[in-house]
């Protein structure tokens, strides 16, 4: 028997090592099996120079069945406006060469993170990044595809009412940080910074707002780009992100909260040399944040202003128990500052429901443990019997 298997194995091994030889071996070509993650991160120098999506071409041109092998990726604008870097898969041990495609526009070029030309590129290690940043081309016009040209006329700003509304500490909120932003409408360093809150997001944040406010998305269309940034900011952006209407648990810490609900609007004021209004609205969105905790939802700042808007259009005084809509379900009248005793919040019903819990428990350890004492009274007696 032993002598059996020793043949079977060695003539395995024979097979192994003839068919190794005869089959075809392709040294030269690259393991086409394995692929890498890589990041493309592409940015504005200087910000919103740039406003549209860059389309971007790895073409192989390492010698072998897959030379001139082309992977198409398009960076949108959103990506673009706030510094994201989408995953790319490409094939590891080739060398590409980059092209790029501006979707018409003329007079920018793509250049690397230190201003250098664009080179081909091999991939040899998994999860790489590469960064590059839209210039102007040498030659172009300054003034052809600058950020805006003139401010605006005062008569063509927006206008927003200061909130007056039954909660003073809201309006003080709202009203700070609305004195320090209305300063960047029509000043055309911000123009990029609205480009967000014009016609190609529209359809989204239009729908949230209907879904959320009194109002419709004629509504919303009818409003400036700078009266939409401070509606969707404000509460828009912040209340359809809540638990309520989200189950991405955005609101479990303040952490997530920071990271995945404020902070690409944060960055983006940062990125266009904001930082006073950067601060300005963390300011408010920290607020927001207590709030939340208190009352489960988000202040509706919205409603109330935009009402003031429609009442002043009219030439209507507004009724002083009308001039504020509270979101659903908070009292126009609360705040962050209320007691417990008139706000009881989610801890307080968890209590409730745990002392109620703690009793049942106690009942049935109980009788367990009775059943316990009768079934060994009666294991003892059947024992001595």
């Amino acid at each position: 028997m032993k002598k059996s298997i020793f043949k079977i194995v060695s003539l395995l091994t024979v097979a192994i090592v003839v068919c190794s030889f005869i089959s075809p071996v392709h040294a030269e070509e690259p393991d086409v099996g394995a692929n890498t993650l890589l990041k493309v991160k592409i940015t504005n120098d200087p910000f919103g120079i740039y406003d549209g999506s860059v389309t971007v071409t790895f073409t192989i041109t390492t010698p072998g069945n897959m030379q001139g092998r082309e992977y198409v990726h398009e960076i949108d604008n959103y990506s673009i406006m706030y510094g994201f870097s989408p995953l790319v898969i490409l094939p590891l041990t080739f060398t590409y060469d980059i092209s790029f495609d501006f979707g018409g526009a003329e007079g920018f070029i793509l250049v690397t993170e230190e201003g250098g030309a664009v080179e081909p590129y091999t991939t040899t290690e998994k999860n790489d990044t590469l960064v590059w940043k839209v210039v102007k081309a040498s030659g172009s016009e300054d003034g052809a595809d600058d950020q805006g040209g003139n401010a605006l006329p005062s008569d063509q700003l927006s206008e927003i009412k200061d909130a007056h509304t039954s909660n003073p500490e809201a309006d003080l909120v709202f009203n700070t940080f609305l004195d320090a932003v209305k300063g960047m409408e029509g000043d055309p360093n911000y123009d990029a910074f609205f480009l967000l809150y014009q016609d190609d997001f529209q359809r989204f944040f239009g729908a949230e707002y209907e879904k959320h406010c009194a109002g419709t998305m004629e509504d919303w269309e009818g409003f400036t780009p700078f009266q939409r940034f401070i509606y969707y900011e404000t509460y828009v952006r912040l209340v359809y992100q809540t638990p309520a209407y989200s189950d991405m648990g955005r609101y479990e810490t303040k952490s997530k909260y920071d990271s995945s609900v404020t902070r690409l609007s944060y960055d983006a004021f940062i990125k266009a040399g904001a930082e006073k209004e950067a601060a300005a609205y963390r300011a408010l969105t920290d607020w927001q944040w207590e709030y939340y905790l208190l009352h489960g939802t988000v202040y509706n700042f919205v409603d109330g202003v935009v009402e003031a808007l429609k009442i002043d259009s009219e030439v209507t005084p507004a009724p002083p128990d009308e001039a504020v809509s509270p979101s659903p379900g908070v009292s126009g009248e609360s705040n962050p500052g209320e007691t417990a005793e008139t706000s009881p919040g989610i801890w307080d019903e968890t209590k409730n429901k745990m002392s109620g819990l703690t009793i049942t428990l106690t009942i049935l350890g109980v009788l367990l443990a009775a059943l316990a004492v009768i079934y060994f009274i009666r294991r003892q007696k059947s024992r001595e019997e």
